[in-house]
């Protein structure tokens, strides 16, 4: 499995541009043909959480819809939820 970082490197800054080439719609294209289980998208959540800025903050929005079109959403808002209440919440990426 790919990290998250690997995905977000290859598919480039994800933002609001539209079009069927854009990064944010091949990194959706990706999540519907290749992130199918729970687990998969738990770890993408995760690093989302433990990550700041404007290209995880992306990423969080497209698999948490993800995960609702799958019907996984309460066991992804339950990995957002634990990692709050055990203090793991987003810090600066250094650099």
């Amino acid at each position: 499995m790919f990290t998250l970082d690997d995905i977000l490197g290859l598919v480039g800054t994800l933002d609001d541009r539209v079009g069927a080439d854009m990064p944010r719609e091949r990194f959706r294209r990706f999540l519907q043909e290749s992130v199918r289980t729970t687990g998969a998208i738990r770890d993408y959540v995760e690093a989302c959480v433990r990550n700041k800025g404007p290209q995880y903050d992306h990423a969080l929005q497209d698999l948490v819809n993800h995960a609702a079109a799958l019907q996984r959403l309460p066991e992804v808002v339950s990995v957002i939820v634990d990692n709050r209440r055990h203090g793991r919440t987003r810090r600066r990426r250094p650099g």
